[in-house]
């Protein structure tokens, strides 16, 4: 990802309305990141103290379906990673001419954003 920013190349990644400061928290420099380690040094999904420990330390007030996102989002992330790297895989990353399946999963993301809130 960091090489297509600094080569000004699309990231090929869906728009997602009203809920983009939860994906801040993963994605900006000084955030939670995308996912957390295991013992061995893999790929795992944040924990839930660790989302409850950023939140506190970065001043937010969490809702239960914002930390649930949180979560949701980083087994997803760890879940395309895994798959990317299998030999019929594909990673979770979207090469030009898709249009219609960005949107589509657009529509996805903000339909369980919405659901989450109303859950929440």
């Amino acid at each position: 990802m960091d090489d297509l920013r600094a080569a000004k190349r699309p990231l090929g990644l869906p728009e997602i309305r009203g809920g983009e400061y939860l994906v801040a928290c993963l994605a900006e420099e000084d955030g939670l990141g995308w996912c957390g380690f295991d013992s061995m040094g893999g790929m795992a999904p944040h924990t839930w103290a660790e989302i409850d420990a950023y939140s506190r330390v970065a001043g937010f007030d969490l809702d239960p379906w914002e930390a649930r996102q949180l979560r949701a989002m980083s087994a997803a992330y760890v879940a395309g990673q895994i798959e990317g790297r299998k030999k019929t895989g594909v990673a979770p990353t979207f090469t030009g001419g898709e249009v219609e399946r960005k949107r589509e999963l657009a529509r996805g993301i903000r339909a369980q954003l919405r659901l989450a809130r109303a859950q929440g």
